[in-house]
């Protein structure tokens, strides 16, 4: 995108634009058009209707609720339940939607540890494109132990929280399975653009 379009277009308006000042306010290196303009479209907005296409492909194939109960067991170790996962996977795409889902999940005690784990340690989809765009420049070790870092504080946050915490009372994990079906890729494409938009 920046090879073929951003570095093109910016070249193009810095041609026509006369002054150093203003050439540098547009287009340089802290330019509003190539800082604000280029990281919005050239690194979120991708990333964001990845995320977006994928999420959009979990719900209509109905594996969400199944993601839910395969990961009850290992949410219990940190005071959750399985239906933690959904406002979990949301917190990548936007931290407040995610916390706001927290209101499907049973207990004060899971909204607090979720709410706390989505605030804490993941990065949203702004987040999560200015870092993978800074760990592009170095290995894929450095990504790893960056993501893995973020992973095992989420953990430890979550048994601690867990463990401070009291529980007013114990719920059951009680699910639904739908059936899995196969999307249909216009609908897939047509809730990604909304979403977006």
């Amino acid at each position: 995108i920046n090879e073929h379009f951003f570095n093109p277009l910016t070249s193009f308006i810095g041609s026509l634009v006369p002054f150093a000042f203003w050439r540098d306010f547009l287009v340089g290196d802290y330019g509003i058009l190539t800082l604000g303009f280029a990281n919005a479209v050239g690194t979120v907005i991708p990333l964001l209707a990845l995320f977006f296409f994928v999420l959009n492909t979990l719900q209509d194939i109905g594996y969400l609720p199944n993601l839910c109960i395969l990961s009850n067991r290992f949410f219990q170790q940190i005071g959750l339940s399985g239906k933690s996962v959904l406002p979990i996977i949301l917190g990548f795409g936007c931290k407040t939607a995610a916390t706001l889902t927290t209101r499907i999940l049973d207990s004060k005690k899971e909204r607090y540890i979720a709410i706390f784990l989505i605030a804490f340690a993941i990065p949203c989809s702004a987040q999560l494109g200015i870092n993978i765009a800074v760990l592009a420049f170095f290995p894929i070790s450095a990504f790893i132990f960056v993501f893995g870092v973020l992973a095992v504080v989420e953990i430890i946050a979550g048994v601690i929280l867990n463990k401070g915490i009291q529980e007013e009372t114990r719920t059951d994990f009680i699910l639904e399975i739908p059936v899995i079906r196969v999307p249909t890729v216009k609908h897939l494409l047509l809730k990604t653009y909304h979403r977006l938009k």
